[in-house]
């Protein structure tokens, strides 16, 4: 059964998909000349869906504009790109 989307959850789901594609974009363009075929390490509908769950579900509620924990903010590609206080959370070609 679906339940009918409100627009903040639109909002929500739009922003994940954008964070999702982000990360795997930076890992993945770290490693697709690295002895691979981009091929073989593209990612389906499925994985990005359970990405998306998982960085929503975990991540994204500590991690965002107005309550950045530890200085990381997911929800922007400048802040995944930056990182938190402690450094990089991502580290192209490093899956």
């Amino acid at each position: 059964m679906r339940f009918a989307c409100t627009h903040a959850s639109m909002n929500r789901q739009r922003t994940m998909r954008r964070v999702v594609a982000i990360v795997l974009s930076i890992v993945i363009g770290g490693t697709a000349g690295v002895g691979r075929s981009t091929a073989t390490v593209g990612a389906d509908d499925s994985t990005f869906e359970a990405a998306s769950q998982v960085l929503l579900r975990r991540c994204v509620a500590c991690h965002q504009a107005g309550n950045a924990s530890g200085g990381l903010r997911l929800d922007d590609a400048e802040g995944i790109r930056r990182g938190g206080d402690s450094g990089a959370a991502i580290e192209p070609g490093d899956a």
